[in-house]
């Protein structure tokens, strides 16, 4: 699916069960409108499944409000991405001053995402052409997440954000112990990692599981997040609670 466009989706809009696997490709495809559009990629209503080698690739999101350059996922849906799967130098670019989103992939509230198997999303950007600061997640970003998991030699790499350009993740005010769970059973984050919301205004989050996933980047704890677990080799920025985990440099 190449170069295709809508205002939802630009390659894929799917509201039941999508499944891409062995070799397919979505490819230089584009949610593109005047207000509020998401899923340059795919659009996912439903449950998504990446698997084999299949590719997600120069897609954008392009708006007032862009949200997923690759990926969209809405509200209490779901999303996995095992095997070799890849979603690759995708872009969310806002205009002219509202948020950009997730240059990967955004997470909607109370969603589910696991980026397993030697998965990667890589190269991708979250940019705001008229305020640089108003960009969030340039491989991931997520808004009242209620979980994600890294494992195996899965990757987030090389990507870019104004904030959080690895992962920007915030959970529920509401109910802080059921949402924000980054469960860090392996693989490995570049760049920065934010928990929670930088201004407070939504929940708090928190990295668990059996701490096999290395973060390269800087992590910023905002106040109510917690670590719990990992191996984290660059600077760690506290406005929360640290339980354990490893660190060094």
């Amino acid at each position: 699916i190449i170069g295709c466009s809508a205002e939802y989706g630009g390659g894929v809009y799917a509201s039941g069960k999508f499944q891409m696997s062995g070799q397919a490709v979505i490819r230089s495809c584009t949610a593109e409108g005047t207000s509020f559009n998401c899923g340059g990629g795919v659009y996912v209503d439903g449950s998504f499944e990446m698997s084999g080698e299949a590719i997600i690739e120069g897609c954008q999101a392009i708006s007032e409000y862009a949200y997923g350059g690759g990926v969209f996922v809405n509200s209490s849906r779901s999303f996995v991405m095992s095997e070799k799967a890849k979603i690759e130098g995708c872009q969310a670019i806002s205009t002219p001053s509202s948020p950009s989103k997730g240059g990967g992939v955004h997470l909607a509230n109370n969603t589910e995402f696991t980026l397993s198997g030697s998965a990667v999303i890589q190269n991708c950007t979250a940019t705001n052409s008229a305020n640089p600061g108003e960009a969030y997640g340039g491989g991931v970003s997520a808004a009242c997440v209620k979980e994600i998991t890294l494992a195996d030699s899965a990757r987030i790499v090389g990507c870019t954000a104004a904030n959080g350009s690895g992962l920007y993740i915030t959970g529920s005010l509401a109910s802080p112990d059921a949402y924000g769970k980054l469960y860090a059973n392996g693989g490995s984050v570049d760049g920065d990692v934010v928990l929670g919301d930088k201004d407070k205004n939504d929940g708090p989050c928190t990295i668990t599981g059996s701490g096999g996933t290395v973060f390269n980047g800087k992590v910023t704890v905002t106040p109510g997040s917690t670590i719990e677990s990992g191996t984290f080799n660059g600077e760690v920025i506290n406005n929360g609670t640290i339980s354990g985990g490893t660190f060094s440099g």
